[in-house]
């Protein structure tokens, strides 16, 4: 993907990161200040804002180094501006002040929501840049580029980003699904029917898939979820399937500050369940673009992490149609009163919660509950690591 390079001199350079550091302050994790070997290939970032971690999905990865503006090397020539706009902490004089200096720098700026928070991401860009026209903008990141000193607002899926910084895609967590997505999935556990789908949900781009005698056609690729379609017979029917955390990080803290606080389901205000705030909000982004794929007869909902959140607050909203919902290893999703009703309508043969002995994200987010028949799930594997919790997370263990 093409750099814009800056055409301005290093000393003009090192005096505008001087004249700017009144905006510089509050970021406490910043990386050293020299680019190691294997950084030397890849545009620094400077990043403006901490980020709330890798909820749902941490575009550089985990594996580029961040800098603020004083720790920004006074050699560099270029640098990507990042700022996760879940966790803005400085006013808008001084947010300003740094955007209009990666303006003048010909900076791209990078915008993401780390909660998936589309309306949130698209608000902030109209705040600062009022000429961006978001309305073709649908996934999670923006990256904001110049013509001329005019704003150009283009959509990054997760390979698209991860190029942009200098990183191998296939070394990232959501290539390595990319890869593991070639391998045939095998019934690891009764009633096992939709793994490769949960999986594929990381992939950019979705894969088409043939399941007995029916072919699923993609019909809805989005960063955040995807939806696949067969008609035969004259009747359709769809596989839903919710992205989770594509990497580690501090997702767990995470998990439990963004998505525990519980709200009531979007659309049933007088309903009794409640569900975690973060899925209400993505469900409020990305509901009625799932519900426009219109199927006429059986459902099918899965998701992998906070994915499988996602697929059990999603079978919720669409309980009538009586949806078949495989959840793999989810966390935590709603109340005693959601649990009830969910697995009442769907009926319990209808209702699989995948989890795997030793899985950190079980417990989370506090307060809230699985909706499965055996302590939260209705089956648990084995676990693959004492030591390393996280190892017994993966999606690739149902595969």
């Amino acid at each position: 993907m093409k750099k814009h390079r800056s055409s301005i001199k290093l000393g003009l350079l090192a005096a505008g990161i001087a004249a700017s550091s009144l905006v510089a302050a509050g970021n406490g994790n910043i990386a050293t200040q020299a680019i190691d070997s294997n950084q030397s290939n890849r545009t620094p970032v400077v990043s403006l804002t901490p980020t709330m971690g890798d909820v749902g999905f941490e575009i550089f990865d985990g594996q580029t180094q961040r800098y603020s503006l004083s720790t920004l090397p006074k050699n560099a020539t270029d640098a990507i501006v990042y700022i996760d706009v879940d966790s803005i902490e400085w006013n808008k004089k001084k947010m300003q002040a740094v955007l209009d200096l990666a303006r003048d720098l010909n900076w791209v700026v990078m915008a993401e929501s780390g909660t998936w928070n589309v309306p949130r991401l698209h608000a902030f860009v109209a705040a600062y840049y009022p000429r961006v026209n978001t309305k073709n903008l649908q996934n999670v990141a923006v990256r904001i580029s110049w013509d001329n000193g005019r704003a150009v607002a283009t959509d990054l899926a997760p390979d698209a980003a991860a190029v942009e910084v200098g990183i191998d895609y296939l070394q990232t967590t959501a290539g390595k699904a990319l890869l593991a997505n070639e391998m045939t999935t095998r019934t690891v556990a009764p009633g096992s029917n939709y793994a490769w789908f949960a999986n594929n949900a990381y992939q950019a781009t979705a894969s088409s898939r043939q399941v007995g005698t029916r072919f699923y056609s993609v019909a809805l690729n989005r960063d955040v979820v995807k939806v696949w379609k067969s008609t035969s017979n004259g009747t359709t029917d769809c596989i839903v399937s919710w992205r989770g955390s594509a990497t580690t990080g501090d997702w767990l803290a995470n998990i439990e500050n963004q998505f525990g606080s519980s709200v009531a389901v979007p659309g049933e205000a007088s309903n009794a369940a409640r569900i975690g705030s973060g899925y209400a909000s993505r469900l409020n982004s990305y509901k009625a673009a799932v519900d426009a794929v219109a199927c006429s007869n059986a459902y099918g909902v899965t998701g992998h992490s906070l994915g499988g959140g996602m697929a059990e607050a999603y079978s919720f909203t669409i309980r009538s149609k009586r949806p078949s919902l495989e959840a793999y290893n989810p966390a935590r999703v709603g109340n005693a009163s959601f649990r009830t009703q969910l697995v009442s309508a769907l009926g319990s043969a209808k209702v699989e919660v995948f989890c795997r002995n030793l899985d950190p994200v079980w417990a989370v987010p506090v307060g809230l509950e699985h909706v499965g028949s055996n302590n939260g799930c209705t089956y648990w594997g084995s676990s693959v690591s004492w030591i390393n919790l996280v190892a017994n997370h993966a999606m690739t263990l149902w595969l």
